[in-house]
C-alpha cells in the first residue's frame, strides 16, 4: 500500500480516521514547514492503543502520536545533532512493562541532549516490528 501512494497521501488517509481529534492539527504542525514531505524513511503503528506516524527529514526525524486511551496527541521534531543514541529492547510485551501502556515487543528509546521529552517506538506485531527495524537502520544512518 505505502509502496502505490505517496507518503503525505498515506498519511492523511490514515489521519481522516480521527477527524475529531487533535492528531489532524499535529500533522499540520509537523508539515508547516514542508507541506508535501518526501521522508528518506517513515514508519507507520495504527493499533487501537497507539496510532504512531514517524519521519526522517534531511535535518530531523518528526513524530506525530494519538493516545486513544487517554485522548493526547504529541508532536516531538528533533534535530539529528540533538540525538545522543537509541536503544532496542525486545521482550514479551515490552511496551507494557516500559511504562508505556502500549503492547508490542519490539522497542525502541532514542536518547537526545535535554531528554525534554522523549521518543519511544514500539511495534505491536512481526510485520510492524520488521518495518520498524528498516526503519531503525536508516535512522542510524542519519545520526552517524
Amino acid at each position: 500500500m505505502a509502496s502505490q501512494m505517496s507518503f503525505k497521501d498515506l498519511a492523511e488517509q490514515i489521519l481522516k480516521k480521527y477527524p475529531d481529534t487533535s492528531l489532524p492539527m499535529r500533522w499540520k504542525e509537523a508539515t508547516i514547514s514542508d507541506p508535501d514531505p518526501k521522508p528518506s524513511a517513515f514508519w507507520v503503528r495504527e493499533s487501537n492503543d497507539l496510532l504512531n506516524i514517524v519521519w526522517l527529514t534531511d535535518s530531523d526525524v518528526r513524530d506525530i502520536t494519538w493516545f486513544p486511551d487517554i485522548k493526547v496527541s504529541t508532536l516531538i521534531i528533533l534535530r539529528y545533532s540533538a540525538i545522543t543514541g537509541f536503544q532496542v529492547r525486545e521482550s514479551i510485551d515490552v511496551g507494557r512493562s516500559h511504562e508505556l501502556n502500549v503492547s508490542g515487543n519490539y522497542l525502541v528509546s532514542v536518547y537526545s541532549k535535554g531528554e525534554h521529552g522523549g521518543l519511544y517506538w514500539v511495534a505491536s506485531n512481526r510485520k510492524e516490528e520488521e518495518e520498524l527495524r528498516d526503519f531503525i537502520a536508516e535512522f542510524a544512518k542519519k545520526i552517524g
